[in-house]
């Protein structure tokens, strides 16, 4: 339980982008298998952000070499992600490259597990994560922005079986067919909730 857990955790935050990873990346995007050695070099002294002057320094070559070989390597991934690429922001670009390819696989992936799990009584998720974790996850925000409203209903209705224990049949329904616009408002009030009652009042006024 402890480790399914601590998965979800680890998948939620994004950890830092390597320069192995940002090489075997560019490799990748750029349909070679691999970089020269030159190009390697300007990429991984670039990702720690040398200039071409130490660069040429330090590896003994020509500083107008180093400079059109980093150009032409920029050059040529500008025009694979669609937007310009230079010495001083190839980490960022990078970065937020493989965040955004990942973005949509860890948000089905966590949805699943936490979705899926039948928590223990005494294991208080809320220790874990924290109810303002579990609020505005970038998973459930990321859900909502998309509009995918079975995704959020099926969050929901495993927050509440946890938090409430047993939820009657008809309230899940009730649930299931909130807009998607209700149910974000059902998100923010929960953590105000005490009992079932009080979640029964909520639904009620939202049909007023």
């Amino acid at each position: 339980m402890h480790n399914i857990l601590f998965l979800v955790i680890v998948v939620l935050f994004n950890k830092q982008m390597t320069v192995e990873e940002a090489i075997a990346l560019v490799e990748e995007l750029l349909k070679r298998e691999y970089l020269t050695k030159v190009q390697e070099i300007v990429l991984r002294q670039s990702w720690i952000g040398k200039t071409y002057l130490d660069i040429a320094v330090e590896y003994d070559y020509d500083l107008g070499y180093i400079k059109d070989v980093g150009s032409e390597l920029w050059r040529s991934l500008s025009q694979v992600l669609g937007e310009k690429v230079t010495k001083n922001n190839i980490n960022r670009v990078l970065t937020q490259t493989v965040q955004q390819q990942n973005d949509e696989k860890q948000n089905i992936k966590c949805t699943k597990i936490l979705a899926e799990l039948t928590f223990e009584k005494d294991v208080i998720i809320i220790q874990v994560l924290g109810e303002y974790l579990i609020e505005e996850s970038i998973i459930y925000q990321n859900i909502l922005q998309k509009g995918e409203k079975q995704q959020s209903v099926k969050w929901m209705i495993m927050f509440l079986k946890y938090r409430f224990s047993e939820v009657n049949l008809s309230l899940i329904e009730e649930i299931k067919i909130l807009p998607l616009q209700t149910l974000e408002l059902l998100r923010d009030a929960i953590f105000e909730f005490s009992t079932l009652a009080d979640l029964e009042l909520w639904l009620k006024q939202q049909q007023d």
